[in-house]
């Protein structure tokens, strides 16, 4: 019993030792991710596949006589898209050869 008191004392005193982010830092922070987000958004919305997942999820959605918003249907789309993405991306990959050409003529530059 004395060594898990010791123990949990021990794991609240470190605690204690991590450093919090002040409020502008928060705000900065919090800023950053919701720029990150709406480029992520943009640039996913350029993408032929996301238009066609828009429409077949709208198609949807008035079929099922769903009252979802035009945000909710937009989230739907994106993250689908993002999904098809990520499926597609998982099964392709880079021969180590063509990074390393790259890397060398990147470095040339």
């Amino acid at each position: 019993m004395k060594s898990l008191r010791t123990l949990f004392s021990h794991t609240f005193t470190q605690c204690g030792d991590i450093g919090v982010l002040s409020k502008d830092e928060e705000t900065d922070l919090a800023r950053k991710i919701e720029e990150g987000n709406r480029i992520i958004r943009e640039s996913v919305q350029s993408f032929p596949l996301y238009g066609k997942l828009l429409k077949e999820v709208s198609y949807r959605a008035a079929a099922d006589d769903e009252s979802s918003s035009d945000e909710d249907t937009v989230d739907t789309a994106l993250r689908k898209t993002i999904a098809a993405l990520d499926h597609a991306m998982s099964g392709l990959s880079v021969p180590k050869d063509n990074i390393r050409k790259r890397e060398r003529l990147a470095s040339e530059d």
